[in-house]
């Protein structure tokens, strides 16, 4: 039962971007797909993973970036999940448009992050941890088993 963790820093803003599997599952999520969309998916299916969901820690705009281009190589019911105090945000498309930028925010979130939650990839448990501050819905994405 191995977690693995790929680490993406992607666009203008070098944002980083994870892409989290449980390897004997073959199932991932993708963390904040940052901008190259294209670059997350193709390194997704070179490991043979199926991405389930998408998480965002938060609403700025270069943190989902690439959730588009994603999100049409994925199942229809793909998982999006943000907390619901950064939905103004993302309607906003993240502020993209204070930098001159157009973008697609890829599919609607569609599952709410509360703190305590426990959000799964196979058999791996992720607590979601509210942080508010850098923006008013942002979490952490806990991982017990890999605390050290």
């Amino acid at each position: 039962m191995t977690l693995a963790v790929v680490n993406f820093t992607l666009g203008p803003a070098f944002t980083n971007a994870y892409l989290v599997a449980d390897t004997e599952a073959q199932e991932a999520v993708v963390i904040d797909p940052a901008w190259d969309g294209e670059t997350i998916l193709t390194e997704a299916q070179r490991l043979g993973w199926k991405i389930r969901a998408l998480w965002y820690t938060h609403a700025h705009f270069d943190h989902f970036g690439g959730a588009a281009v994603i999100a049409e190589s994925c199942d229809p019911d793909l998982v999006v999940a943000m907390h619901p105090a950064d939905r103004p945000l993302w309607e906003a498309k993240g502020g993209a448009a204070m930098f001159g930028m157009d973008m697609d925010p890829g599919p609607e979130p569609n599952l709410d992050l509360t703190h305590g939650q426990i959000l799964t990839i196979g058999v791996h448990r992720f607590e979601v941890r509210c942080a508010p501050g850098h923006s008013l819905g942002h979490v952490i994405f806990y991982c017990a088993e890999q605390a050290t």
